[in-house]
């Protein structure tokens, strides 16, 4: 893969990240009511603290991401916000894979199904997204 075509899909795949992780995962988390998310079909977490909490771990990453953009637009590679994003990404995959596999919101309304399914294919794609774009293609240039 040449290396242009390489950052363009390693910017888009981040831009997409930054996007679904403000949108899906970091701003319900840390600004719906209560109530709301109980409406959504969200299992309750008592304190409520723990979904505010997993809110700003959220934020965290999104800033990481904001960082990598970046510095990949400014003509560097962004090795840590890849690596981060693969951990990140690749773990709630399984998490949430298992959980599907296990039935685990099989109960839960429609909506908080669809949320979930969402997250699935779209922490599955953003890894491999990274994996092809980051470290497969800078392998490449490398030898």
């Amino acid at each position: 893969m040449r290396p242009a075509r390489a950052r363009r899909g390693l910017a888009r795949t981040l831009a997409v990240k930054i996007v679904l992780t403000a949108v899906l995962w970091a701003m319900p988390l840390l600004l719906l009511p209560e109530s709301l998310m109980h409406r959504l079909g969200l299992p309750a977490t008592v304190p409520t603290m723990f979904y505010r909490l997993l809110g700003t771990a959220y934020t965290a990453l999104l800033v990481e991401y904001l960082y990598g953009l970046h510095a990949l637009r400014s003509g560097g590679y962004p090795a840590g916000t890849v690596r981060v994003g693969l951990v990140s990404n690749i773990a709630a995959c399984l998490v949430l894979y298992q959980a599907w596999y296990g039935g685990v919101w099989d109960t839960w309304p429609f909506t908080a199904r669809a949320l979930m399914t969402v997250s699935l294919f779209a922490t599955g794609g953003v890894s491999l997204g990274l994996l092809v774009f980051g470290p497969v293609a800078e392998g490449r240039r490398e030898s």
